[in-house]
């Protein structure tokens, strides 16, 4: 088994801070595609609840040729924010951030874990490691 020389410790302890950078990196892009996703969700929900309201009470009040109106626009409105969302990849990049952040985290703590364990109880080759 090949040793562990202090080139490779620096090596991999670089490695670990890149990650842990990059993991903290691509966490606050996480919380800031949450964040933009709220200014989407919030007003899909509240819009479509508000025109499934007017569709079915507001018969007693309304003609229903504005109530079709109100509907339709509620609709197209509903339509329009989802496009967008869509168009932005906004879920998509969601979901990427948080994995990489979680990845590049794990990979943080698995090079820790490795280079502070003694040499004789790391149990794989140095070359081998660094390579993974």
């Amino acid at each position: 088994m090949e040793t562990w020389n202090d080139e490779i410790i620096k090596i991999l302890n670089n490695v670990r801070v890149n990650s842990l950078n990059l993991s903290e990196y691509h966490r606050r892009n996480y919380f800031s595609y949450r964040e933009l996703s709220k200014y989407f969700d919030i007003p899909v929900i509240i819009t479509s609840t508000l025109a499934g309201s007017c569709s079915v009470g507001a018969s007693p009040y309304l003609d229903q040729g504005l109530i079709s109106v109100v509907s339709c626009s509620a609709s197209m409105f509903i339509t329009i924010l989802r496009s967008i969302k869509l168009y932005l990849n906004i879920s998509d990049n969601l979901q990427s951030e948080s994995d990489m952040a979680r990845k590049f985290y794990v990979l943080s703590l698995e090079i820790y874990k490795i280079i502070n364990l003694p040499d004789e109880k790391r149990g794989i080759n140095s070359s081998d490691f660094l390579n993974a």
